[in-house]
């Protein structure tokens, strides 16, 4: 071989090789930027599996494309709410600067006693109800709401729980409530889901114990 053609060679294989590195830095950020978000949950998705205040559901560790990156546990504040729920929380985003966003698909898990149709109203000072298009998804009575052109939440009253998706297209989050599965109860995908417990959907169901664990 002459050497010009070695050199020409030699230039080949190391712009494949850099190619090659190129390739392997872009997979190692999607991989990383896939992880599961440990430092910044509340559960794992094994650990999760254990909770037992109300039934839970997700829609497993991946769905349309997206990774489950963290789950989530707000719990009451004594004296203050009695607010709780589990949130499973799928891909990410990039803010722009100065501002937040919105993950590509959020599933809130609530118990029916804080939170179900009943609790919404058009203002804090009104007694006329938001508007919403009625569904029924999973056989059990569900509500979309387009919140804005971006952003919309469709929400399933099903057992002792609300279970609530959080997204931006409505055939979208119809797909994720027809993919939810049982974390801590069976109930696997495009199974119907219990109907509500008597006085969920009225927001008369208490919040003892026997009324969230169903």
């Amino acid at each position: 071989m002459r050497r010009r053609d070695a050199c020409l060679t030699l230039t080949a294989l190391a712009a494949a090789l850099a190619l090659l590195t190129v390739a392997d830095a872009v997979r190692g950020e999607r991989a990383s930027a896939w992880q599961f978000d440990l430092a910044h949950s509340d559960f794992d998705p094994i650990g999760v599996r254990a909770f037992r205040s109300f039934p839970l559901y997700f829609v497993g560790e991946s769905h349309d494309g997206l990774r489950l990156t963290a789950i989530t546990h707000r719990t009451p504040q004594p004296g203050v709410d009695s607010t709780e729920y589990i949130s499973f929380l799928y891909g990410s985003c990039r803010p722009p600067p100065g501002s937040g966003c919105a993950l590509p698909l959020e599933i809130q898990v609530w118990p029916a006693c804080v939170r179900t149709l009943a609790s919404y109203r058009l203002t804090p000072f009104s007694d006329d109800p938001l508007s919403y298009e009625k569904l029924i998804v999973r056989g059990v009575p569900s509500a979309f709401f387009p919140e804005s052109a971006a952003s919309a939440r469709l929400e399933l009253y099903t057992g002792v729980v609300t279970v609530v998706l959080f997204g931006a297209e409505r055939d979208r989050l119809v797909a994720a409530a027809n993919a939810i599965r049982g974390v801590n109860v069976e109930a696997g995908p495009e199974e119907p889901l219990p109907p509500p417990v008597a006085g969920a959907i009225e927001g008369e169901l208490s919040c003892d114990r026997d009324a969230t664990t169903g």
